[in-house]
């Protein structure tokens, strides 16, 4: 058994995470979760879902030449 994570796909192309239960395979996990509606859904295995923390930052640089 796998624990999934849920996703739907909100309008336009937004992604909303959904909820986490454990199935024995993705279709199975979006058979039982509750709350099924109409849409665009993923079921992705917890353990490949890994968020990444971004930082972005902006600097000046002078030449002088």
């Amino acid at each position: 058994m796998t624990e999934y994570v849920i996703l739907r796909r909100k309008e336009g192309s937004e992604w909303v995470q959904e909820y986490a239960l454990t199935a024995a395979n993705p279709k199975r996990a979006l058979k039982l979760f509750d709350d099924l509606e109409d849409g665009e859904y993923v079921a992705v295995p917890k353990r490949s879902w890994k968020p990444f923390p971004v930082f972005t930052e902006k600097t000046t640089k002078v030449h002088i030449g």
